[in-house]
């Protein structure tokens, strides 16, 4: 794993990555690892056919986070996936969801939010429901010492590994 500033001084080594450790160091850096974080082998074709955004009727994305416990399972939104096996083999898939915010250099360039495993027959279609939990677009605040929820657009990403995003779309927290 890349370790910027990683020469030793007098002996030691300052990690002074924050949150660009392992696979977030190789997004940072824009360098390319013999395997992405996620990848997984198969013997099945896949096509990512769509993404949605469903807004989730139990979470809120309104307001900063208290200190609640629920957080990972206060649901804001959920992700919709639909894929197809496009092999002649039945197959299993871990479809990954990733987000990422834009402009925010305290954050990684993008984390996981969820993932789901499916079993398609050959040439079947499934479609499947990430819940996006509020704990997943929040972050820590370190003037207000607790989690917070930033307002603001995310991107969603589907795909199959932290560097083989098929999919693409938004979705704004309000503030």
């Amino acid at each position: 794993m890349p370790v910027p500033n990683g020469i030793p001084v007098d002996g030691i080594i300052d990690y002074a990555e924050g949150v660009d450790v392992g696979h977030r160091g190789w997004d940072r850096l824009g360098r390319t690892p013999a395997r992405e974080f996620g990848y997984g082998l198969g013997y099945a074709e896949w096509e990512y056919r769509s993404l949605e955004v469903v807004v989730a009727a139990s979470g809120t994305d309104e307001g900063a986070a208290d200190d609640r416990s629920d957080r990972d399972t206060d649901v804001i939104a959920i992700a919709r996936v639909t894929v197809d096996n496009v092999s002649p083999r039945d197959g299993r898939e871990v479809v990954q969801i990733y987000l990422s915010a834009d402009g925010d250099e305290t954050r990684p360039v993008r984390w996981l939010a969820g993932f789901a495993v499916i079993d398609v027959a050959a040439g079947g279609t499934a479609t499947v429901d990430l819940p996006l939990a509020r704990r997943s677009f929040e972050t820590w605040s370190t003037d207000a010492a607790r989690w917070t929820l930033p307002a603001g657009a995310y991107r969603l990403h589907a795909g199959r590994s932290s560097r083989d995003l098929r999919l693409e779309t938004t979705h704004t927290i309000s503030g």
